[in-house]
Protein backbone atom coordinates (compact mmCIF):
# COMPACT_ATOMS: atom_id res chain seq x y z
CA UNK A 1 0.00 0.00 0.00
CA UNK A 2 2.83 2.41 0.85
CA UNK A 3 4.54 1.69 -2.49
CA UNK A 4 1.29 2.33 -4.37
CA UNK A 5 0.83 5.61 -2.50
CA UNK A 6 4.34 6.72 -3.43
CA UNK A 7 3.79 5.78 -7.07
CA UNK A 8 0.50 7.67 -7.19
CA UNK A 9 2.12 10.70 -5.54
CA UNK A 10 4.91 10.52 -8.11
CA UNK A 11 2.40 10.30 -10.94
CA UNK A 12 0.72 13.47 -9.72
CA UNK A 13 4.03 15.26 -9.24
CA UNK A 14 4.93 14.35 -12.83
CA UNK A 15 1.69 16.04 -13.91
CA UNK A 16 2.49 19.16 -11.88
CA UNK A 17 5.95 19.14 -13.47
CA UNK A 18 4.63 18.54 -17.01
CA UNK A 19 7.28 15.85 -17.51
CA UNK A 20 5.35 14.25 -20.37
CA UNK A 21 5.32 17.52 -22.29
CA UNK A 22 9.05 17.32 -22.95
CA UNK A 23 9.81 13.62 -22.58
CA UNK A 24 7.13 12.15 -24.85
CA UNK A 25 7.11 12.46 -28.62
CA UNK A 26 3.51 13.05 -29.80
CA UNK A 27 2.12 9.61 -30.53
CA UNK A 28 5.12 7.90 -28.96
CA UNK A 29 5.61 5.79 -25.85
CA UNK A 30 5.14 7.80 -22.65
CA UNK A 31 8.33 9.27 -21.20
CA UNK A 32 10.58 7.54 -23.75
CA UNK A 33 12.20 10.82 -24.80
CA UNK A 34 13.46 11.87 -28.20
CA UNK A 35 11.48 15.09 -28.45
CA UNK A 36 13.48 18.14 -29.65
CA UNK A 37 13.19 21.05 -27.24
CA UNK A 38 13.65 24.37 -29.00
CA UNK A 39 15.95 26.89 -27.32
CA UNK A 40 17.44 30.17 -28.62
CA UNK A 41 20.75 28.31 -28.89
CA UNK A 42 19.61 25.21 -30.77
CA UNK A 43 17.58 22.06 -30.17
CA UNK A 44 18.08 19.85 -27.13
CA UNK A 45 16.65 16.35 -27.38
CA UNK A 46 14.87 15.03 -24.30
CA UNK A 47 16.16 11.79 -22.76
CA UNK A 48 14.34 8.53 -22.10
CA UNK A 49 12.91 8.46 -18.54
CA UNK A 50 11.53 4.92 -18.63
CA UNK A 51 13.25 2.21 -16.54
CA UNK A 52 15.09 0.71 -19.51
CA UNK A 53 18.55 -0.28 -18.23
CA UNK A 54 20.48 0.76 -21.34
CA UNK A 55 18.74 3.80 -22.80
CA UNK A 56 16.58 4.95 -19.88
CA UNK A 57 17.19 5.61 -16.19
CA UNK A 58 16.69 2.05 -14.96
CA UNK A 59 20.36 1.69 -13.99
CA UNK A 60 20.56 5.08 -12.29
CA UNK A 61 20.84 5.17 -8.51
CA UNK A 62 18.39 7.20 -6.44
CA UNK A 63 21.16 9.69 -5.68
CA UNK A 64 21.95 10.11 -9.37
CA UNK A 65 18.31 10.81 -10.18
CA UNK A 66 18.00 13.29 -7.33
CA UNK A 67 21.16 15.18 -8.29
CA UNK A 68 20.06 15.35 -11.93
CA UNK A 69 16.59 16.66 -11.10
CA UNK A 70 17.47 19.13 -8.35
CA UNK A 71 21.06 20.11 -9.16
CA UNK A 72 21.33 19.66 -12.90
CA UNK A 73 24.20 17.17 -12.92
CA UNK A 74 23.86 14.01 -14.98
CA UNK A 75 24.89 10.46 -14.17
CA UNK A 76 28.38 10.91 -15.63
CA UNK A 77 28.95 14.17 -13.78
CA UNK A 78 28.27 16.34 -16.83
CA UNK A 79 26.18 19.43 -16.30
CA UNK A 80 22.68 19.43 -17.76
CA UNK A 81 21.33 22.29 -19.83
CA UNK A 82 18.55 24.38 -18.24
CA UNK A 83 16.09 23.20 -20.91
CA UNK A 84 15.74 20.63 -18.13
CA UNK A 85 14.39 23.12 -15.57
CA UNK A 86 16.45 21.97 -12.59
CA UNK A 87 16.62 25.60 -11.48
CA UNK A 88 12.88 25.22 -10.73
CA UNK A 89 12.86 21.55 -9.72
CA UNK A 90 15.41 22.37 -7.02
CA UNK A 91 12.39 23.59 -5.03
CA UNK A 92 11.21 19.98 -4.78
CA UNK A 93 12.23 17.79 -1.86
CA UNK A 94 14.20 14.58 -2.19
CA UNK A 95 11.02 12.72 -1.20
CA UNK A 96 9.24 14.39 -4.11
CA UNK A 97 11.93 13.26 -6.53
CA UNK A 98 11.90 9.71 -5.14
CA UNK A 99 8.14 9.58 -5.62
CA UNK A 100 8.54 10.64 -9.25
CA UNK A 101 11.26 8.03 -9.64
CA UNK A 102 8.95 5.35 -8.18
CA UNK A 103 6.28 6.31 -10.71
CA UNK A 104 8.72 6.24 -13.62
CA UNK A 105 9.95 2.82 -12.47
CA UNK A 106 6.38 1.54 -12.66
CA UNK A 107 6.18 2.33 -16.39
CA UNK A 108 6.98 0.08 -19.32
CA UNK A 109 10.72 0.02 -20.03
CA UNK A 110 11.20 1.36 -23.56
CA UNK A 111 14.44 1.03 -25.48
CA UNK A 112 14.75 4.39 -27.18
CA UNK A 113 18.03 6.09 -27.94
CA UNK A 114 17.82 9.79 -28.65
CA UNK A 115 19.37 11.85 -31.41
CA UNK A 116 22.25 14.20 -30.66
CA UNK A 117 21.66 17.76 -29.53
CA UNK A 118 22.21 20.42 -32.20
CA UNK A 119 23.84 23.13 -30.13
CA UNK A 120 26.59 25.14 -31.87
CA UNK A 121 29.92 26.04 -30.31
CA UNK A 122 30.36 27.30 -27.59
CA UNK A 123 26.94 26.25 -26.26
CA UNK A 124 27.80 22.57 -26.78
CA UNK A 125 30.48 22.81 -24.07
CA UNK A 126 28.74 21.55 -20.97
CA UNK A 127 31.40 22.84 -18.60
CA UNK A 128 30.21 26.35 -19.53
CA UNK A 129 27.16 25.56 -17.39
CA UNK A 130 29.36 26.11 -14.33
CA UNK A 131 29.37 29.80 -15.17
CA UNK A 132 25.65 29.80 -15.99
CA UNK A 133 24.83 28.15 -12.67
CA UNK A 134 26.94 30.69 -10.79
CA UNK A 135 24.92 33.46 -12.42
CA UNK A 136 21.41 32.03 -12.43
CA UNK A 137 21.02 28.92 -10.28
CA UNK A 138 20.13 29.08 -6.58
CA UNK A 139 19.67 25.54 -5.22
CA UNK A 140 17.36 24.73 -2.36
CA UNK A 141 13.94 23.34 -1.43
CA UNK A 142 10.96 25.64 -1.22
CA UNK A 143 10.62 27.28 2.17
CA UNK A 144 7.08 28.44 3.01
CA UNK A 145 6.53 32.08 3.90
CA UNK A 146 5.03 31.99 7.42
CA UNK A 147 3.34 35.35 6.87
CA UNK A 148 1.26 33.95 4.00
CA UNK A 149 -1.61 31.46 3.86
CA UNK A 150 -1.18 27.78 3.15
CA UNK A 151 -2.99 28.23 -0.18
CA UNK A 152 -0.66 31.08 -1.22
CA UNK A 153 2.40 29.01 -0.31
CA UNK A 154 1.09 26.01 -2.21
CA UNK A 155 0.54 28.20 -5.25
CA UNK A 156 3.99 29.74 -5.09
CA UNK A 157 5.58 26.31 -4.66
CA UNK A 158 3.83 24.98 -7.77
CA UNK A 159 4.52 28.08 -9.86
CA UNK A 160 8.20 28.37 -8.92
CA UNK A 161 8.85 24.64 -8.51
CA UNK A 162 7.28 21.76 -10.44
CA UNK A 163 5.22 23.83 -12.91
CA UNK A 164 8.31 25.98 -13.71
CA UNK A 165 6.10 28.78 -15.02
CA UNK A 166 9.04 31.15 -15.19
CA UNK A 167 10.69 29.00 -17.86
CA UNK A 168 8.25 30.52 -20.35
CA UNK A 169 6.74 33.57 -18.65
CA UNK A 170 9.86 35.30 -17.27
CA UNK A 171 12.02 37.24 -19.78
CA UNK A 172 15.53 35.88 -20.37
CA UNK A 173 18.99 37.39 -20.61
CA UNK A 174 21.25 36.85 -23.61
CA UNK A 175 22.60 33.77 -21.83
CA UNK A 176 19.13 32.35 -21.23
CA UNK A 177 18.89 33.13 -17.51
CA UNK A 178 15.81 34.63 -15.86
CA UNK A 179 15.50 38.39 -15.58
CA UNK A 180 14.36 38.20 -11.98
CA UNK A 181 13.38 41.88 -11.93
CA UNK A 182 10.72 41.01 -14.54
CA UNK A 183 9.44 37.88 -12.81
CA UNK A 184 6.53 36.33 -14.75
CA UNK A 185 6.01 39.53 -16.76
CA UNK A 186 5.95 37.81 -20.15
CA UNK A 187 8.45 36.55 -22.73
CA UNK A 188 8.67 35.25 -26.29
CA UNK A 189 9.49 31.65 -27.17
CA UNK A 190 9.08 29.32 -30.13
CA UNK A 191 7.39 32.09 -32.12
CA UNK A 192 4.75 32.61 -29.44
CA UNK A 193 4.19 35.14 -26.70
CA UNK A 194 4.07 33.79 -23.16
CA UNK A 195 2.10 36.63 -21.57
CA UNK A 196 2.46 38.57 -18.38
CA UNK A 197 0.79 36.46 -15.68
CA UNK A 198 1.15 38.92 -12.82
CA UNK A 199 -1.88 40.82 -11.56
CA UNK A 200 -1.05 43.91 -13.61
CA UNK A 201 -4.40 45.26 -14.81
CA UNK A 202 -3.17 46.63 -18.14
CA UNK A 203 -0.77 43.92 -19.28
CA UNK A 204 -1.45 40.88 -17.11
CA UNK A 205 -4.26 39.12 -15.26
CA UNK A 206 -5.56 42.14 -13.37
CA UNK A 207 -8.96 42.05 -15.08
CA UNK A 208 -9.33 38.33 -14.36
CA UNK A 209 -10.81 36.97 -11.16
CA UNK A 210 -9.11 34.11 -9.35
CA UNK A 211 -11.91 31.89 -10.67
CA UNK A 212 -11.07 33.03 -14.21
CA UNK A 213 -7.45 31.96 -13.72
CA UNK A 214 -8.41 28.59 -12.24
CA UNK A 215 -10.93 27.93 -15.03
CA UNK A 216 -8.33 28.78 -17.69
CA UNK A 217 -5.88 26.34 -16.15
CA UNK A 218 -8.50 23.58 -15.93
CA UNK A 219 -10.12 24.00 -19.34
CA UNK A 220 -7.83 26.15 -21.48
CA UNK A 221 -10.38 28.94 -21.82
CA UNK A 222 -12.45 31.41 -19.84
CA UNK A 223 -14.57 34.51 -20.49
CA UNK A 224 -11.47 36.44 -21.64
CA UNK A 225 -9.42 34.12 -23.85
CA UNK A 226 -8.45 30.61 -24.95
CA UNK A 227 -5.09 28.89 -24.72
CA UNK A 228 -3.07 28.48 -27.91
CA UNK A 229 0.36 27.14 -28.88
CA UNK A 230 2.61 25.75 -26.14
CA UNK A 231 0.17 26.83 -23.44
CA UNK A 232 -2.61 24.75 -24.98
CA UNK A 233 -0.33 21.71 -24.73
CA UNK A 234 0.57 22.59 -21.13
CA UNK A 235 -3.13 22.74 -20.29
CA UNK A 236 -3.81 19.41 -21.98
CA UNK A 237 -0.92 17.52 -20.38
CA UNK A 238 -0.58 19.28 -17.05
CA UNK A 239 -2.85 21.99 -15.66
CA UNK A 240 -6.15 20.39 -16.73
CA UNK A 241 -5.13 17.30 -14.73
CA UNK A 242 -4.28 19.19 -11.58
CA UNK A 243 -6.49 19.02 -8.53
CA UNK A 244 -8.96 21.87 -8.18
CA UNK A 245 -7.31 23.01 -4.96
CA UNK A 246 -4.00 23.33 -6.78
CA UNK A 247 -5.33 25.40 -9.68
CA UNK A 248 -7.03 27.63 -7.10
CA UNK A 249 -3.77 27.92 -5.16
CA UNK A 250 -1.93 28.95 -8.34
CA UNK A 251 -4.64 31.55 -9.01
CA UNK A 252 -4.37 32.91 -5.48
CA UNK A 253 -0.62 33.30 -5.81
CA UNK A 254 -0.64 34.88 -9.28
CA UNK A 255 -3.34 37.35 -8.27
CA UNK A 256 -1.07 38.51 -5.43
CA UNK A 257 1.71 39.64 -7.81
CA UNK A 258 1.63 43.36 -8.69
CA UNK A 259 3.86 43.08 -11.78
CA UNK A 260 5.31 46.03 -13.66
CA UNK A 261 2.92 48.94 -14.15
CA UNK A 262 4.96 50.60 -16.87
CA UNK A 263 5.79 47.92 -19.45
CA UNK A 264 3.08 46.80 -21.88
CA UNK A 265 2.91 43.14 -22.88
CA UNK A 266 0.58 41.07 -24.98
CA UNK A 267 -2.66 39.72 -23.55
CA UNK A 268 -2.94 35.96 -22.86
CA UNK A 269 -3.44 33.83 -25.93
CA UNK A 270 -2.08 36.36 -28.45
CA UNK A 271 0.49 35.12 -30.92
CA UNK A 272 3.44 37.30 -31.89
Amino acid sequence: MQEFTQIERGRYLSILSDCAGCHTVPGGKPFSGGRPIETPFGNIVSPNLTPDLDTGIGAWSDDQVDVAVRKGIGRTGAHLYPAMPYNAYTRLSRDDVMAIRAYLNSLEAVRSSRNANTLPFPFNIRSAMIVWNALYFTPGEYKPDPTKSGEWNRGKFIVDGPAHCGACHTPKTLLGGDRTDQYLQGANLQGWSAPDITNNRRTGLGSWTADDVALYLKTGHNRATAATGPMAEAVELSTSRMKDEDTKAIATYLKSLPGNKDEARLAPGVRT
